[in-house]
């Protein structure tokens, strides 16, 4: 049997959590997938997975030979699609993670527009709040709004989304438009719970100058969409991406205040694994973004 094969084998096991659901994965049977797995197993001098009856588990070595076999395969696959998207049209799949409401409202045009001009490539698009393993998630790349944390990851910036302040009209009209921010002081405030809970609230004033407040946090999520729900029905005011709010703002659910304010902007990019090759079908759906998504002035 050939190292592939008995690699691509391990891996199955590895992820299917057990050598039935792994050999009916393969479409073999679980004695050939035992075997190959045994025979890795001698190759290599080690155990990489404990059997029991009804499911497997990785040793210590079986995980970390499992990050570097599937980064081998990875590596392997996309030389091979670079070869043939030479000769070709672009094709096969493209895994692609984006926060929920960015996806929703700002992307799908983008990938409406890239599935049309690409009939050949298949898309499968993760759309959530948390933040995916771009490895282990088998991912090629993900949309991220904010400060990177990992500096290993490769990193293009598309372009910078500014944050403003909103509320219920009915909210303001309980508590009074504020003339400036020192006014949100004491005002129930709905906030991200990936932001510290001791964070406070950053501004930049008219004036140019820099100032933090302490709003009492009412609520707290992992989704804009549904702050910006809550702050429509008045439990409080939110300082969210102006995308998220945009469409509320206008039907004229949110008002937006302190304009003249300066709340922040995050940087959106589009973030690649390290140590994989990245396939044409990546690079070229960051153009797609970048072309549809870049403000005029950048």
């Amino acid at each position: 049997m050939s190292r592939l094969a008995e690699i691509e084998t391990f891996i199955a096991v590895a992820q299917a959590g057990s050598i039935t659901r792994a050999a009916a994965q393969l479409g073999v049977a679980k004695s050939a997938v035992s075997r190959r797995l045994s025979d890795l197993e001698a190759r290599l001098g080690v155990q990489l997975i404990q059997r029991t009856t009804r499911q497997s588990s990785l040793t210590d070595e079986g995980a970390s030979y499992l990050l570097n076999a599937k980064q081998a395969l990875e590596a392997l696959d996309a030389a091979e699609d670079e070869l043939r998207s030479q000769q070709c049209n672009l094709s096969g799949t493209l895994r692609v993670a984006a926060p929920a409401s960015y996806g929703l409202t700002e992307m799908e045009p983008i990938f409406a527009r890239f599935m049309q001009d690409h009939p050949n490539v298949d898309l499968y698009v993760d759309l959530s709040d948390n933040r995916v393993d771009l490895v282990q998630g088998g991912f090629d790349l993900a949309i991220r709004i904010g400060k990177l944390q990992d500096s290993t990851l490769i990193a293009s910036k598309i372009t910078s989304i500014r944050n403003r302040c909103v509320a219920s009209p009915a909210f303001w009209r309980t508590y009074g438009i504020p003339k400036t921010a020192a006014d949100l002081e004491q005002l129930p405030f709905l906030r991200y719970s990936v932001i510290s809970a001791r964070d406070g609230l950053d501004f930049v004033s008219p004036d140019g100058k820099r100032s933090t407040i302490y709003p009492p946090q009412r609520l707290r999520a992992s989704s804009g969409e549904f702050l910006t729900q809550m702050a429509a029905q008045s439990i409080g005011f939110c300082v969210d991406p102006e995308f998220i709010s945009e469409n509320m703002v206008r039907d004229g659910k949110l008002q937006a205040v302190l304009m003249d304010h300066d709340w922040g902007e995050a940087n959106l990019y589009a973030i690649m694994p390290p140590n994989r090759r990245i396939t044409r079908r990546a690079k070229t759906f960051v153009d797609y973004l970048k072309q549809g998504l870049r403000k005029p002035a950048e």
